[in-house]
């Protein structure tokens, strides 16, 4: 093994030591940077190595360590990708996003914003499943359920889709659209309220908002 370690500090209100990896910069027309690589070792046989990323827990009362992760700024910035490897045979590797539990505060929330601009539109935010010889694959938005051990009256959360706001154009659509066919049927659109065993079910309302001239 190789380790790298820095100096631990033990005074009030001071930091321990820093490790900076940084690569070799280029000067030269058309030159590029040089790359890190965090690379793990690999198995003949079995599992190869993990990556591990990780801020140390906090010893006290303070808060643990962010992890930040980011391209630089240029002209035009670079991605952020986010993959897993190709299998040959099993399911390939999924990917988590999952935020802290908390034992007397809210959850830590998820949060995905695309770009904004000041002269063009924003960025989009594209949910895609995979394609499928027999299926494509499914998209879920499901709100978190009540998971009280108690008998006390809980609600469940909410889904919410919105149409964004407009300050003196239209304000944004909210399509809901079936899947099309060549040669099936065409996919169903379901509204259902949710069903109760011991009060009334959930309504189904459909309403638009109220304006200055009818709606249409």
């Amino acid at each position: 093994s190789i380790n790298l370690n820095v100096g631990s500090s033990h005074s009030h209100a001071t930091a321990g030591g820093d490790v900076f990896l940084r690569s070799g910069s280029a000067y030269g027309s058309e030159s590029v940077g040089g790359t890190i690589f965090l690379q793990s070792g690999k198995s003949e046989s079995s599992a190869s190595g993990g990556v591990v990323i990780d801020s140390h827990e906090a010893l006290s009362s303070g808060q643990s360590g962010d992890i930040s992760i980011s391209t630089g700024d240029a002209k035009h910035s670079g991605s952020i990708h986010l993959h897993t490897g190709l299998s040959s045979e099993e399911k390939a590797g999924s990917i988590v996003l999952n935020t802290g539990l908390s034992e007397t505060s809210p959850g830590g929330a998820v949060s995905l914003l695309s770009g904004s601009t000041s002269s063009d539109r924003g960025g989009d935010i594209n949910l895609l499943s995979g394609h499928g010889a027999s299926r494509g694959g499914s998209i879920k938005l499901i709100a978190g359920s009540d998971s009280s051990a108690s008998d006390d009256v809980k609600t469940g959360g909410d889904v919410s889709v919105t149409g964004g706001n407009s300050k003196n154009g239209d304000g944004g659509f909210v399509h809901i659209i079936g899947g099309s066919t060549e040669s099936g049927n065409g996919g169903n659109i379901a509204f259902s309220s949710g069903h109760s065993k011991s009060f009334s079910s959930g309504s189904v309302q459909i309403s638009s908002a109220d304006g200055s001239v009818d709606g249409s």
